[in-house]
Formats: structure tokens, sequence, C-alpha cells
């Protein structure tokens, strides 16, 4: 079975990095929620999905650092599904993405642009993807 996720979006909100406490061995934890346009328009209006993800650890503590509210990211990871009981009985049911990488694409800039709106920047190769060898290094290229 293949339970494996890939998403470029838009952050939703400003990612907060949450440590419980300090002094335990406790990971670090990033929750965020993504936009992701999809492929059509409902009524002439772009549409998008939003998905509720999570992030562990160093790639936490990465996003918390520089993905902004609005800033582009891509996640990879798997979708987990659960449920839990709240307190009047009723049953919720959720599902969540499990980033195992982030990668910001883009970040805000702290000052505003010339009309007043916050501009992004792309960022550029942040080691997200691996350098391509030269075709002449590859033996089998070259036969």
């Amino acid at each position: 079975m293949i339970n494996s996720v890939v998403l470029e979006g838009r952050l939703v909100d400003e990612p907060k990095l949450l440590v419980r406490d300090p002094e335990s061995t406790t990971k670090p934890k990033c929750r965020f929620r993504l936009a992701v346009p999809r492929n059509y328009k409902k009524e002439g209006r772009p549409t998008a999905d939003f998905f509720n993800c999570v992030a562990f650890d160093q790639q936490a503590v990465y996003l918390a650092q520089h993905g902004r509210k609005g800033g582009r990211i891509s996640l990879r990871g798997r979708a987990e599904s659960g449920y839990f009981d709240q307190e009047d009985g009723t049953r919720c049911f959720y599902t969540m993405m499990i980033a195992s990488e982030v990668c910001v694409l883009d970040y805000r800039e702290d000052r505003p642009s010339d009309h007043g709106v916050q501009s992004y920047v792309p960022l550029g190769n942040q080691d997200c993807f691996e350098e391509m060898p030269d075709p002449a290094d590859v033996p089998f290229l070259n036969d």
C-alpha cells in the first residue's frame, strides 16, 4: 500500500511553532493550513482546497522561521485520518497531512511594496532539490 502526498500551495496563516515544555523531550511541532488551487473555476472565481497539515522536529522549526502567511511552500508526506469524541458525545473525523519534507518556495519581505501590499520573493535554491549531474558524468547516457 502507498500513502504518499505531495502538495504545493500557500500558507493560510502564519505558521506557529509549538513546544509544550522546553525542558521535556517533546518534539517541536508546527500546525498549518495549506491552500492548494484547483484546476478549474466555480462561477468564474478561482477555487482551492484547504488542507490541515503538521510538521515535526527540524521541518517544524524551518517552517516557523521561514514560512509566512500567503507564502508558497511545497511539502511531501503522508495523509492520516482519525476521529475523536467530543465532550457532548459527538464523534468528529479529521484528515491531516503529516509533512516529512517542507520547502519554503518564497518568503515575505519585511517591508511593504510601493503599493502598500506585501510582496513575495522567490528563495531560489534552498537545498529542496538535488543538483542535476552533468550528463557527461552519467555513464549510461554516454553509451
